[in-house]
């Protein structure tokens, strides 16, 4: 029966903890849930790859790309946005909803891919971000070489290679076959 007296004692006290007015503030570095910015996303999948917890999925069709975050599964580790080359990866400054499902976390980005300049076909797309990256300067030939599929990426280079040869020997190359 002397639990009966604690409980009726604690009962009769006023609380002695403080309820504090909102949210807790979080700190300054804290890493919340992933977000994607689709106008800078480049559809390379390097989140993908970075990700141990599994949380980020990716489909590669020919004409899109659909970018899954699964917020229940995600650690926030912060390693798929410190290997993002577009820097199209963020992470919000306070925490996650509460959920009584992982699935209710997920969140899907459909990217259609841009049409290539030659052909209309879908290409990938590329930003000044990632092509600043690969190049030192970006020439307007660079500009229109990133707004090429693969197919044209490849016959202009080719192209280009041909004519390389025909001046170094002064002729006519020949294709095989």
């Amino acid at each position: 029966m002397k639990i009966l007296g604690v409980i009726s004692g604690n009962l009769r006290r006023k609380r002695l903890t403080i309820r504090l007015p909102g949210d807790v503030p979080h700190p300054d570095d804290f890493r919340g849930a992933v977000v994607i910015d689709e106008a800078k996303c480049v559809c390379c999948a390097m989140c993908r790859y970075a990700c141990v917890s599994e949380a980020i999925e990716v489909e590669i069709f020919e004409n899109r790309f659909v970018w899954n975050y699964h917020g229940g599964r995600c650690t926030f580790c912060g390693r798929c946005v410190a290997i993002c080359p577009s820097r199209a990866l963020s992470q919000e400054p306070e925490s996650p909803p509460p959920h009584a499902e992982p699935a209710e976390l997920t969140r899907s980005h459909t990217i259609s891919f841009p049409p290539c300049a030659e052909c209309g076909r879908p290409a990938f797309p590329v930003t000044d971000t990632v092509l600043l990256k690969a190049f030192k300067e970006i020439g307007e030939d660079i500009v229109s070489w990133s707004r090429l599929c693969l197919r044209c990426r490849r016959r202009r280079y080719s192209k280009g290679m041909a004519a390389g040869l025909k001046s170094v020997h002064g002729r006519e190359t020949k294709k095989p076959g």
